[in-house]
C-alpha cells in the first residue's frame, strides 16, 4: 500500500473510532472511559439511521463558518449539516440534519460561546444556547424564501438577507424577527454591520444596499460594477472589501463612496470569489470556485492565488487571528490554514462518484466509481483502500462470487476479473465497446454482463472469456437478476420507455416481456427469493416512482407507489422480504412487506445514491456521487412521516377558530393570498370591543399552526385589561388593506 493510502487508512479509523467514542459518551455519560471498544462493528450499535464512512467527517457540500478561535468553529452545509471541533480541526464531530426537513443550511453566526443561529432554505432559522450542541427551530412568517447570511452586533440588534431582497431584523436577540423593507427584489448574499447603525449587504447584479438606522430602512448605493456579489466585509469604515463573479473583488477606504479594483486578483483569475476574510486591512484571504484560494499580506495590492482542488467549489472561509483559519466548500471539504501559508486538509479525499456497490459478508465489500476507481473494505467499512486497475473508464456494476472471485464492468466494454479480491485485478478482452452496466456472478464459473445497445455477454471461466449474445440493439440494459441457474431477468430502456426481458437458458438467448409496458426507463431489479421480484425506475406522474412487484415468479408485475417523485437507482432485498431502493437526491426507501408499501427513510444527504445493497434487514450499506459511502445498522432508522403538502391560498379569509366552543382559550385561523399588515379584533354580541392583536406585516400562507404553515394567533379568553370575558358569542374580525371579514364563535365558562 502506498504511504498516501496508508496515511488515508489511518485517519478514516482514527475519525471512525472517535465518532464511536464520542456517540458513547454522550448516550452513557457516567460509563468508565477506559473500558476498550470491543470493535468498530460492534460499536455500530450507537448509531441511529445512517452514518457516513465516507468521505469524513461527512461529505455533504458545506456553505459558512464560524470560528471562534484557534480550537473552536462550528460550519454548517447542505441537508442540515452541523459539523463542529474543539481541537482545532483534528477531529471533526457530524451532527445529523439538525433542520429535521432535509434543509441546507448557508450561514452561522454566534452570539457568544453559547448563544448561536443558523440560516437557510425555506425561511429556515436555527437557534442553539448550548454552543451548538442541540438546536431548535425559531418560527418566522417567511417559507418560500432562502436566507444566506445573518450578522447581530452586541447590543442584540441582528439582520438576516435573503433571496429576492428579502431583509429581516430583530432588536431584542433573535427572539423575534420582522420583515425590513428591501429596495428592490435582487436577491442579496452577504451582509456586514460596520456597527448597530449602519449595515451593509451585496447581492445578485451588483446590488449593494446600505442602513444608517440600525437597519430599519435601506438605500441602494452605487456599485463598482453590475456583477452578482458573494461576500462583504469592513475592517473599520476606511477598510471594505467586496468579491463576487469571475474574479472581481474591489476595495473601499470611504465607507462605498468609491471603489477601487484588485486588479492584481482579477489578473490571475476569472473564477468566481465566494468569500472573503480579512483579519486587519493587511491580511486577508479569498476564496472560490474550483478550488481557488487566493491570500494577500499588504491590503490587497498583490495576491497570491493556488488551486487546492480543482473538483472543489469553495463556499466559506474563517480567520479567528492572522495566521489561522478554516476554508470549506464543497463534498464536505475541510482546509487549515496553519502559520498563514501552510494548508492541510482535514478531511478525507475519495472523492470520485460511486456507482455500484457489492457487500460479500460482515467484512468484505467493494465500491467502484469513475475514473475506473475500486474501492475495498476488509472490515465492515471502516476504512476503504483503492485497488488498482489501470483504467480510467467509469465502471458501473461489481459481483462477487466469493471473497476471491469477482469481476466489474464500466463504459466502453470495460470488464476486470480478479481471482484474489482485488489485490491483482485483470482487464479482460471483450468482442464489444458498449459500456456494460450490469455483471452479475452466479458462482466462481458462470457470469453474465448485460449493457448498451442490447449487449449480453456470458462466461463459464470466471469472467475469462466472454461470448456475445443477439439481442434488440436499441434496448439498452441497466440491470439484471439471477432468479436461478437458468432464469434471468433484465431490466432496461429504450428511449424514455422501460423495457424488461427473460432469459430460461442462462442467458443464452432472452425474449422481451411485453405483458405490461411501463412508461419510464427501468434501473434495476432483484429477486430475492423465487416468488418475489421487485423492479424500479426513474420517477412516474401518477405513482411518484417506478416501481414493480411481483409475487408469481414473474408471471405477473403490479406498479406500486412510491411516498415522493423520485428516480430510483437501485434495489435491494433481504431474504426476510425486507427491502431498499435509492436514488437521486439522496432519496432512501423502505418496504417491511415485501415490496407492497414504501416509506421515505432520512439519509441526512443531498447526493444521488446510485448503488445500495443490504446483509441483512439491519445491515446495508449506499454509495453515489462524490465518494458518498452510507451505512445503516438499524435497518435505516425510523421512517419519515410526510406531510400533506397545500398549495399556497388564492384567497384571503378567515378559516374559522378552534375549539369552537372554547373554554378557556381558542385559536384564530386565517390564511393570505398575499402578504399584508394584518389586525384581528374580537367584539361582544353588543359590538364592543374586547381584545385587539396588531399582527404586523405578515407572508402569504396558512396561520392555522398545520404542519409548514404559520402559528394562529391565540386568545386566552381575556380581555384588553387582563379580566375573563363572560360566557356567550363573539366575533374576531380580520382586518387588511383589502379585505375585511368576520365570524362567529362560542365562549363557553
Amino acid at each position: 500500500m502506498s504511504s498516501d493510502n496508508q496515511r488515508e487508512t489511518d485517519i478514516r479509523r482514527l475519525y471512525v473510532f472517535l465518532r464511536i467514542f464520542a456517540l458513547c459518551c454522550w448516550i452513557c455519560p457516567n460509563s468508565a472511559l477506559t473500558q476498550p471498544l470491543a470493535s468498530a462493528g460492534a460499536a455500530d450499535s450507537v448509531y441511529k439511521g445512517w452514518f457516513w464512512l465516507n468521505p469524513l467527517p461527512q461529505g455533504n457540500d458545506l456553505n459558512g463558518i464560524y470560528a471562534f478561535n484557534t480550537l473552536r468553529a462550528v460550519i454548517v452545509g447542505n441537508s442540515g449539516t452541523v459539523v463542529t471541533t474543539t481541537d482545532g480541526g483534528d477531529h471533526w464531530l457530524f451532527q445529523t440534519d439538525v433542520t429535521g426537513r432535509d434543509l441546507d443550511l448557508k450561514a452561522v453566526f454566534f452570539r457568544d460561546a453559547a448563544r448561536g443561529f443558523a440560516v437557510g432554505d425555506s425561511g429556515l432559522i436555527l437557534v442553539t444556547t448550548n454552543g451548538g450542541s442541540s438546536w431548535a427551530l425559531r418560527q418566522t412568517s417567511i417559507r418560500d424564501i432562502t436566507f444566506n447570511d445573518i450578522s447581530f452586533d452586541t447590543s442584540g440588534f441582528g439582520w438576516i438577507v435573503g433571496d429576492r431582497g428579502t431583509i429581516l431584523r430583530t432588536t431584542n436577540g433573535g427572539a423575534s424577527w420582522e420583515i425590513r423593507p428591501s429596495p428592490d427584489e435582487r436577491s442579496l448574499y452577504s451582509l456586514h454591520a460596520l456597527s448597530k447603525y449602519d449595515i451593509f449587504a451585496c447581492g445578485q447584479l451588483g446590488e449593494v444596499i446600505r442602513s444608517t438606522d440600525a437597519g430599519a430602512t435601506w438605500d441602494t448605493i452605487p456599485p463598482p460594477a453590475l456583477y452578482d456579489f458573494r461576500d462583504i466585509q469592513f475592517i473599520g469604515p476606511s477598510f471594505g472589501v467586496i468579491a463576487g463573479t469571475k474574479g472581481h473583488a474591489y476595495l473601499t477606504s470611504d465607507t462605498t463612496a468609491t471603489w477601487h479594483p484588485f486588479q492584481d486578483l482579477s489578473r490571475q483569475t476569472s473564477l468566481n470569489l465566494n468569500k472573503v476574510a480579512f483579519y486587519n486591512p493587511g491580511q486577508g484571504w479569498a476564496v472560490g470556485d474550483k478550488g481557488l484560494v487566493a491570500n494577500t499580506s499588504d491590503g490587497g495590492n498583490t495576491w497570491r492565488p493556488q488551486i487546492l482542488d480543482s473538483t472543489v467549489d469553495f463556499h466559506t472561509v474563517a480567520f479567528p487571528t492572522p495566521q489561522t483559519g478554516w476554508i470549506a466548500g464543497t463534498g464536505g471539504r475541510i482546509f487549515k490554514v496553519i502559520n498563514g501559508s501552510l494548508i492541510v486538509s482535514q478531511s478525507s479525499t475519495l472523492l470520485s462518484n460511486l456507482n455500484a456497490v457489492e457487500i460479500l459478508d460482515s467484512h468484505h465489500g467493494w465500491a467502484v466509481g469513475d475514473a475506473g476507481r475500486i474501492f475495498f473494505t476488509a472490515d465492515s467499512g471502516v476504512s476503504w483502500v483503492t485497488q488498482e486497475t489501470g483504467a480510467s473508464d467509469r465502471l458501473t456494476s461489481v459481483s462477487f462470487a466469493d471473497v476471491s472471485h469477482g469481476c466489474v464492468g464500466g463504459e466502453n466494454g470495460t470488464i476486470f476479473r480478479t481471482t484474489n479480491g482485488g489485490s491483482l485485478w485483470t482487464r479482460v478482452e471483450v468482442p464489444t465497446t458498449a459500456g456494460i452496466r450490469s455483471i452479475r456472478m452466479f458462482d466462481v464459473n458462470r457470469a453474465t454482463a448485460l449493457g448498451d445497445a442490447g449487449t449480453i455477454l456470458r462466461s463459464t471461466d470466471g469472467g475469462n472469456s466472454w461470448a456475445p449474445e443477439v439481442y434488440d440493439p436499441t434496448v439498452n440494459f441497466t440491470s439484471h437478476a439471477y432468479l436461478a441457474q437458468d432464469t434471468i431477468w433484465a431490466v432496461g430502456y429504450t428511449g424514455d420507455l422501460g423495457r424488461v426481458a427473460l432469459s430460461l437458458n442462462g442467458g443464452l438467448d432472452f425474449a422481451p416481456q411485453d405483458t405490461f409496458s411501463p412508461t419510464r426507463r427501468l434501473t434495476s431489479i432483484t429477486f430475492p427469493n423465487p416468488g418475489l421480484g421487485v423492479m424500479v425506475g426513474e420517477r412516474n406522474a401518477k405513482y411518484g416512482a417506478t416501481i414493480f412487484r411481483t409475487t408469481d415468479h414473474g408471471a405477473s408485475w403490479r406498479q406500486r407507489s412510491s411516498p415522493l417523485p423520485a428516480d430510483l437507482r437501485s434495489v435491494s432485498f433481504t431474504e426476510e422480504d425486507v427491502g431498499w431502493a435509492c436514488g437521486d437526491n439522496g432519496i432512501i426507501l423502505r418496504s417491511t412487506d415485501a415490496g407492497l408499501s414504501w416509506r421515505l427513510l432520512q439519509s441526512s444527504t443531498d447526493r444521488n445514491l446510485r448503488g445500495i445493497k443490504f446483509l441483512d434487514p439491519y445491515t446495508g450499506f449506499a454509495v453515489g456521487d462524490r465518494g458518498t459511502i452510507l451505512k445503516t445498522v438499524d435497518g435505516g432508522g425510523v421512517p419519515l412521516i410526510l406531510p400533506i403538502l397545500r398549495e399556497l391560498p388564492t384567497i384571503s379569509i378567515i378559516t374559522g377558530n378552534y375549539p369552537n366552543p372554547f373554554n378557556p382559550g381558542t385559536y384564530l385561523t386565517f390564511q393570505l393570498a398575499e402578504p399584508a399588515n394584518v389586525t384581528l379584533q374580537i367584539f361582544s354580541i353588543l359590538g364592543e370591543r374586547i381584545r385587539e392583536f396588531r399582527l404586523g406585516f405578515l407572508d402569504r400562507g396558512y396561520y392555522d399552526n398545520q404542519y409548514g404553515a404559520f402559528q394562529a394567533p391565540y386568545w386566552n379568553g381575556l380581555d384588553e385589561n387582563g379580566i375573563p370575558a363572560p360566557s356567550g358569542p363573539y366575533f374576531y374580525r380580520i382586518i387588511t388593506k383589502d379585505r375585511i371579514q368576520t365570524l362567529k364563535m362560542m365562549l363557553i365558562r
